[in-house]
C-alpha cells in the first residue's frame, strides 16, 4: 500500500507479524529535523530506548552504504557493533544493520499535526530471526521502540533539542 506520495505503508498486518515488529508516532516537528536526528549517530544514545546504545564511534552523517561504529551496553556487558546504512532517502527513510542482523528502519511521513515517524525492527534479515522470535525480544523490542520514540519526540520539540 502507498501513501499519497508513492511511499510504502506497512499494512496492518506488518504491524503484528512476528518477523516485522513496528511502533509510530506523530511528532509535530518537520520531517527533515527528525531525519537529521536519526542521520546522526552522536544523537542515537539521547534516543534509545532500550538503553543499550552508549556512545557513537562514528562523527560522520549517516550516508547510503556507509558503515558507522557504536559502542553498546547490554546489562554489564559491553561491545562494539559497526552497523551498515541500506537505506537513504533524505528527509524520508534510513535503515540499517549489522552484518547478519536485523534491520532497524525510520520511515517519515507527512501527517496533518506534523510528521509520522514509524520504526521497524525487521527481523526477515537476521539470520535466526526465527529463533529470536521464540525468546519473546519482538514483544520487549516494541516497548523499546514506543519508549525511542517517546525520546525521539522529546528531543526535537524540546527547546535545544535538533
Amino acid at each position: 500500500m502507498n501513501d499519497a506520495c508513492g511511499y510504502s505503508l506497512w499494512q496492518a498486518e506488518a504491524v503484528t507479524s512476528s518477523n516485522i515488529v513496528s511502533a509510530e508516532r506523530v511528532i509535530a516537528a518537520p520531517a527533515q529535523a527528525i531525519f537529521e536526528c536519526l542521520a546522526d549517530p552522536a544523537k542515537h544514545s539521547a534516543i534509545d530506548g532500550s538503553g543499550t546504545v552508549d556512545a557513537p564511534r562514528t562523527q560522520r552523517r549517516l550516508a547510503l552504504g556507509e558503515s558507522f561504529g557504536m559502542s553498546m551496553r547490554n546489562h554489564r556487558i559491553s561491545y562494539k557493533t559497526n552497523p551498515i546504512v541500506t537505506e537513504f532517502d533524505e528527509g524520508r527513510v534510513v535503515a540499517w544493520r549489522n552484518k547478519g542482523g536485523p534491520t532497524w528502519r525510520y520511515e517519515l511521513f507527512p501527517a496533518d499535526s506534523g510528521t509520522r515517524v514509524v520504526e521497524t525492527y525487521d527481523l526477515t534479515t537476521m539470520r535466526g530471526g526465527a529463533l529470536i522470535k521464540l525468546t519473546g525480544l519482538a514483544r520487549r523490542t516494541q516497548q523499546n521502540m514506543e519508549k525511542t520514540l517517546d525520546q525521539l519526540d522529546r528531543l526535537i520539540t524540546s527547546d535545544g533539542g535538533a
